[in-house]
């Protein structure tokens, strides 16, 4: 291969590997809004929720 040839072909490469690093920081950028997005990150919490307990209570009639 001559010397324009090989030119040719590192521009091209260089080309290609500019562009996937924009379209992978792009994408990384978009991962960002999802993270921290207040829809997920408030996500209201019970205190009423009945869990239940290892071990009977003989107390409890229901148990």
């Amino acid at each position: 291969m001559n010397k324009i040839t090989k030119a040719s072909l590192a521009l091209v490469v260089i080309f290609i590997t500019i562009l996937l690093a924009i379209f992978v920081q792009s994408l990384a950028d978009e991962k960002k809004e999802y993270v921290t997005d207040p829809v997920i990150a408030h996500i209201p919490l019970r205190a009423d929720l009945d869990f239940p307990s290892p071990f009977p209570n003989p107390d409890d009639p229901t148990a």
